[in-house]
């Protein structure tokens, strides 16, 4: 199955407060959308997390962003997981603020 990324319809996404039920803020999201995550299989990875305070401040409960990717078959997300390493490898702005090899006379 191949999904364009972004494609589909917009869907507003509820975040509601547990204790009260009440909706705390909307999320707007184009998907893609699968119908259920038994499709994804064990082929996902996370890949980072991020947090931060509702409004900026510490008073307010903290929100959690999850960043994640999934892929139909364990061997297309190995190869992903392969390219992103190697394009980490060969960053240019990396590789410029590294120390070279130490050349030796002789």
């Amino acid at each position: 199955m191949n999904v364009e990324v972004g494609a589909g319809d917009i869907t507003i996404y509820d975040n509601v407060e547990r204790k009260e039920g009440t909706t705390v803020w909307c999320d707007l999201c184009r998907g893609p959308h699968l119908p259920n995550t038994k499709l994804i299989s064990n082929a996902f990875a996370l890949t980072r997390s991020s947090s931060a305070y509702w409004l900026g401040n510490q008073k307010n409960q903290q929100l959690q962003r999850i960043y994640g990717t999934a892929w139909p078959t364990k061997d297309a997300l190995k190869a992903y997981q392969e390219r992103i390493a190697e394009a980490e490898r060969r960053d240019h702005r990396k590789l410029g603020s590294e120390p070279g090899p130490v050349l030796l006379p002789g």
